[in-house]
């Protein structure tokens, strides 16, 4: 490339807004970090790995840079970059469906099932009751369930993310056969149906019949009884988060809340 190549970079430094510059291509990391953060205690705690990190973030996943006496070139930082300094640790509030709350400090290049196993792990142990510490939890935030696979860094915010957690989903169903019996009654059919509560697919028996009946339940805190209809031989699980379900719907203000709890619903 030669002495006259140049770079062209667009740096954000913790909260403050992006700004962009132009450097020689053979610059060092270093003397881009202190020519344009012009913040000693910062550029100390950055080059000396205290708490703070440079990212380059043009591409995903996102690169951590330390190689501070290479080049600009050398960092493939050419022709123009956008780079990023931040906490080297962030730090996410994990919360359920049932308001228990754990902070929980991690990098962000770690990955979103790391993020539940650990909130899992630092949640009271009777917020996910029946839940193994093994199982794979469902990471929410702003409504939408994140991939596993993805980086907290580049989905989540490196400030004061609330993300809710919620247990795997139920595990497929045992292989069903058609039950032994010299009555006349024809074989039930299964199909793969999504569950209303849920959302997740289960084996549902088409050629049942679908009786309903009404049931209503109130606890000590309801001033009036709630009734809802469900099918003859639903049971105690469905009849339970059906009425679970309804509750969360109720609370509006809540969009995590909401997505988590149908999430934990099991079949």
């Amino acid at each position: 490339m030669g002495s006259h190549s140049s770079v062209r970079l667009r740096l954000r430094v913790l909260s403050k807004d992006e700004a962009e510059c132009v450097l020689d291509a053979d610059e060092t990391l270093e003397a881009m970090v202190r020519l344009e953060i012009r913040d000693a205690l910062t550029v100390r705690r950055l080059v000396g790995d205290e708490g703070l990190e440079l990212v380059d973030v043009t591409t995903h996943p996102p690169k951590r840079l330390t190689a501070w006496g290479s080049t600009l070139q050398s960092c493939g930082l050419w022709p123009s970059a956008r780079l990023v300094v931040r906490p080297l640790k962030m730090e996410v509030v994990v919360r359920t469906v049932a308001s228990d709350e754990a902070r929980v400090r991690l990098r962000p290049d770690e990955t979103v099932a790391e993020l539940g196993r650990r909130g899992f792990l630092a949640l009271p142990a009777a917020a996910l009751p029946g839940v193994d510490a093994a199982a794979p939890m469902r990471v929410v935030f702003n409504g939408r369930q994140l991939d596993p696979a993805e980086l907290c860094g580049a989905v989540l915010p490196k400030e004061g993310a609330v993300v809710f957690l919620a247990p795997p989903p139920p595990p497929p169903p045992p292989g069903i056969s058609a039950p032994q019996s010299s009555s006349s009654a024809p074989a039930p059919r299964w199909e793969r149906r999504a569950c209303r509560i849920c959302m997740e697919e289960e084996l549902v028996d088409i050629t049942a019949p679908t009786t309903t009946t009404t049931t209503t339940i109130s606890s000590e805190e309801e001033e009036e009884p709630t009734t809802r209809r469900l099918k003859v031989g639903a049971t105690l699980g469905t009849v339970r988060h059906m009425f679970q379900t309804a509750e969360v719907q109720d609370d509006d203000d809540d969009d995590d809340q909401g997505e988590a709890a149908r999430l934990t619903a099991e079949d």
